[in-house]
């Protein structure tokens, strides 16, 4: 038979089958035996994406796509007496990633008008490699990933401009410029709390950064 560890299959992680096999009462002799696996996509062309040899087949991470299901396929014997086993398995979308470039802290002066701040790292384990802080190559761009950003003061607020008290918007980009110079931080506040959202194909994760807004400081 074959066994797999209790689901969900998430695609970005690696996963291991193993056969299980049982001796016949009657088998001769329990010599070597020939295992032979097949993954492939369950319906229409079934397309075969991976093979092995082994008693244990690793299904390496990227193998498999989120939202689609396979059927993995065993046989095993020796001396043209085989035996078969199957089992059906969906693999799941991997949970996003929310990352701002600079940590989860960071100080600017009352006066600042550009505090840069930058989720461009944010990514999707199924469409990219996660960021290599050390290569010079550029980070993997996925087109299909999108941003919003909100601003809270810091006792959740959401923030408001200076003057008119309107609602402070934020660009839907992955990287902003934030005027702390216009922003309305109440008395007794200490700053800010920028709050990303990436999301993806009905998928989401937030990341958030804190921002002391000190006089002097340097952002």
């Amino acid at each position: 038979s074959v066994v797999l560890p209790v689901g969900p299959y998430v695609a970005s992680k690696t996963l291991y089958a193993t056969a299980s096999v049982e001796y016949s009462s009657c088998a001769a002799s329990r010599g070597n035996l020939v295992f032979s696996w097949s993954l492939a996509e369950a319906g229409g062309r079934r397309a075969v994406v991976l093979t092995g040899s082994s008693n244990e087949l690793p299904i390496p991470q990227g193998t498999m796509v989120g939202g689609k299901a396979y059927a993995l396929s065993l046989s095993v014997g020796r001396d043209g007496v085989f035996s078969t086993a199957g089992a059906s398995l969906t693999a799941s979308a991997s949970p996003l990633v929310a990352l701002i470039a600079g940590g989860s802290s960071r100080v600017a002066a009352p006066d600042t008008p550009d505090l840069s701040v930058d989720a461009s790292l944010s990514y999707d384990p199924d469409f990219c490699p996660p960021p290599d802080p050390m290569s010079a190559s550029a980070a993997c761009s996925d087109p299909g990933m999108a941003f919003s950003w909100q601003c809270a003061t810091t006792d959740g607020s959401p923030c408001r401009n200076k003057g008119d008290s309107s609602l402070v918007l934020l660009p839907s980009s992955a990287a902003i410029s934030v005027d702390v110079s216009a922003i309305a931080v109440p008395p007794g506040q200490e700053g800010l709390l920028l709050t990303v959202t990436a999301s993806k194909g009905g998928h989401a994760a937030a990341r958030s950064v804190s921002v002391a807004v000190i006089a002097g400081g340097d952002p």
